[in-house]
């Protein structure tokens, strides 16, 4: 076989190569299904209850505290000198109750102490043109160096608190 014959057969196998490859781009590539995840997301935190406002750009008269238990200052915090302000979302509703409490703001040996006392706190209700809404507000609980310098000055034994 000559060059010019052999050059030729390449030439045509180039081509050949060429347009099999457009081909295949042109063709419709299959999608991978859509249920396919690598990695499984965390469930995502419960909502506030159904109907309930955010505090945050809440148009309406927000709740007022009108009871206000004090929480236990705990015995290991106190003996540790543990100090500091824990940050509950409150969620309250229309009739003033504290429907849920969780912590936003975190001191371990505090937290307990915290929510058990929001829980039992009573606010008159957030309203909205007069009427009684469900809001989730933010409220701190402040256990202090200075509530304990008073217990022992005072001799008191139970506590510690500041909201």
């Amino acid at each position: 076989m000559p060059r010019r014959e052999i050059a030729l057969v390449i030439a045509v196998a180039v081509l050949v190569l060429l347009m099999s490859v457009r081909l295949r781009r042109s063709e419709r590539m299959p999608t991978p299904p859509a249920t396919t995840e690598v990695f499984a997301a965390a469930p995502p935190a419960p909502p506030p209850p159904q109907g309930c406002f955010a505090e945050v750009g809440f148009p309406g008269r927000p709740p007022r505290k009108i009871v206000d238990v004090k929480p236990v200052y705990p015995e290991a915090a106190r003996a540790g000198h543990i100090t500091g302000t824990v940050i509950i979302a409150a969620t309250i509703d229309e009739n003033g109750r504290v429907i849920r409490a969780e912590v936003r703001r975190s001191i371990e040996m505090l937290d307990t102490a915290a929510v058990d006392a929001v829980k039992r706190w009573q606010f008159a209700p957030a309203t909205l043109h007069g009427i009684a809404v469900c809001l989730t507000i933010d409220v701190a609980v402040t256990f202090g160096e200075d509530v304990l310098e008073r217990e022992k000055t005072s001799g008191a034994t139970k506590g510690g608190w500041r909201s």
